[in-house]
């Protein structure tokens, strides 16, 4: 099985070397397996850089609320003799001008300036909702990512389906959870980011911008 170790600060992995030079026969450029060492932002880091290929999460001094073990050489004893298991999650994809964007945790529509809210209008399953929002923006969310900016925002999480919140808005509004989903949302005033988990590949909207 061929494995890659991914960081985000490579520096960290030179404590590793030891142990990272005992498996390099098993160390890839093509793997089967990402060893993430970090937190969850390695995590979504790793799922950009390598989409769909499994990860192995290791906990090396970050928030990492995924993480089952610390050790790294553990981490490649338990791949090598196939002590594991993978698990599948959905991922969010956003289609917006030529562009798409996936997503593991979440999709965010967040105001530029933070001195100005933005205006914004949403359809949920062709169903425009009954009015106009003005805040900061909204979030959509996989049960995976539930535990993240989802929470932050509402105070509560899922384990099925998809998430709708909204940010900091004028009118309270619940957040809607659902099974599957399709949303669109139109920018009807102000600026706005369009971003996927913490991909630093971030889109820009503004008035009558449309975004599924």
């Amino acid at each position: 099985m061929k494995i890659a170790i991914f960081s985000l600060n490579k520096s960290k992995l030179e404590k590793h070397i030891v142990t990272i030079k005992s498996y390099l026969s098993n160390i890839s450029d093509m793997p089967d397996i990402i060893l993430a060492v970090g937190g969850d932002g390695t995590f979504l880091a790793a799922e950009h850089a390598f989409p769909g290929v499994p990860k192995f999460l290791v906990k090396d001094g970050s928030i990492c609320n995924k993480c089952e073990i610390d050790s790294l050489d553990e981490a490649l004893k338990r791949i090598i003799t196939r002590k594991f298991y993978v698990a599948d999650f959905n991922k969010i994809r956003a289609e917006f001008n030529n562009y798409k964007l996936e997503a593991a945790n979440e999709i965010s529509i967040r105001n530029i300036e933070p001195t100005h809210a933005i205006r914004f209008k949403v359809k949920v399953n062709e169903k425009q909702l009954s009015h106009q929002f003005i805040g900061d923006g909204l979030v959509v969310s996989t049960a995976f990512g539930s535990q993240g900016y989802f929470r932050s925002i509402t105070k509560m999480f899922f384990n099925d389906g998809y998430g709708l919140a909204f940010n900091n808005v004028t009118i309270n509004h619940e957040p809607i959870l659902l099974p599957d989903f399709k949303i669109e949302v139109m920018i009807t005033r102000g600026s706005a980011y369009l971003v996927a988990d913490n991909n630093l590949d971030v889109k820009i909207m503004h008035d009558g911008d449309v975004v599924t």
